[in-house]
């Protein structure tokens, strides 16, 4: 979780920064991803744990994103134009199934 000490969250106003004055696409996030994850592993040292711990981190970061921001934005999408049909029927037919098994 991003969850850190509020006396460490300094580095948040330098990293914005960075992004608003430097990332213009997807590409150059992907990029300062990547740098971020590659920084972390020279600083902590070229072994498993730190590597595993860098790509599960961007792992987890991903995953946080999308709970948080993607599938509450995609709950206002669908609410404003509509859900795609046949996702609806797959949805019945799931929640029937569901229904079957109690």
């Amino acid at each position: 979780m991003p969850y850190i000490d509020p006396k460490r969250r300094s580095m948040e106003v330098i990293l914005e920064q960075l992004v608003l004055d430097s990332i213009e696409c997807s590409g150059d996030l992907n990029f300062a991803i990547a740098v971020l994850l590659g920084v972390y592993v020279e600083k902590t040292g070229l072994r498993y744990q730190n590597i595993h711990d860098a790509a599960d981190t961007a792992i987890n970061c991903a995953i946080q994103f999308k709970d948080r921001i993607e599938v509450p934005y995609e709950v206002i999408a669908r609410t404003k134009n509509g859900d795609v049909n046949s996702w609806d029927r797959l949805d019945r037919l799931v929640q029937q199934k569901l229904s079957e098994l109690k």
